[in-house]
């Protein structure tokens, strides 16, 4: 944006409602886990500005472990936190640098699913999301800890509010962020930070 240019400002019910939906239509869904299993990881590439924290909080809501990650870092810096954390989603930015992220993603770890949130940044966050899109648990998941299912519906067809879009709360215990070092000594060492400690 230009310093003239107007700056946007969304609502936090905007964001949270954006990153609901990204969170039921755009991400694969997290498989279960337990504290003592390794975390299913989802690298954000994602540049700064609104999609951000569109991006990280979709991720969290989905059930993932984050992992930020910089899109203009080489490949091979990539490749050495990818094979330390094995995301199973990568977040690609929207921008023009996501086709370049993702011709390095595809090099540095080919076995992950890449998503970008273009269209859901677009979309109307308050219009209620399909319930066959937001893959809502029938019996509202295996409840707290259980690290799966989505909020109780009572049908599986129509639809419900984006913000109604929730996971079970998360086990204290389990994995909710993968943070790397910045390598300046060696190989960057990825530091895991439970629920707990954020």
């Amino acid at each position: 944006a230009s310093p003239a240019s107007k700056p946007v400002q969304w609502s936090y019910h905007r964001l949270f409602a954006t990153a609901a939906r990204a969170a039921a239509e755009v991400l694969p869904p997290a498989p279960p886990h337990q504290a003592d299993q390794p975390p299913p990881v989802a690298a954000v590439l994602v540049e700064e500005g609104l999609e951000l924290p569109v991006a990280y909080l979709a991720c969290l809501l989905a059930g993932y472990a984050l992992a930020p990650l910089t899109a203009s870092d080489p490949a091979s810096r990539l490749a050495s936190a990818c094979e330390q954390c094995a995301p199973l989603v990568v977040v690609l930015p929207s921008s023009h640098s996501g086709h370049v992220a993702a011709a390095k993603m595809a090099v540095a770890w080919p076995a992950a699913v890449t998503v970008t949130l273009e269209a859901v940044m677009a979309e109307d966050s308050a219009a209620p999301i399909p319930i066959a899109h937001a893959r809502v648990h029938p019996t509202g998941g295996g409840g707290r800890g259980s690290g799966s299912g989505w909020a109780a519906a009572t049908s599986t067809t129509g639809t419900i509010p984006a913000a109604a879009v929730l996971r079970t709360s998360p086990d204290p215990a389990t994995a909710s962020h993968v943070v790397f070092t910045s390598g300046s000594t060696g190989r960057p060492k990825g530091c895991v930070a439970t629920h707990a400690a954020t």
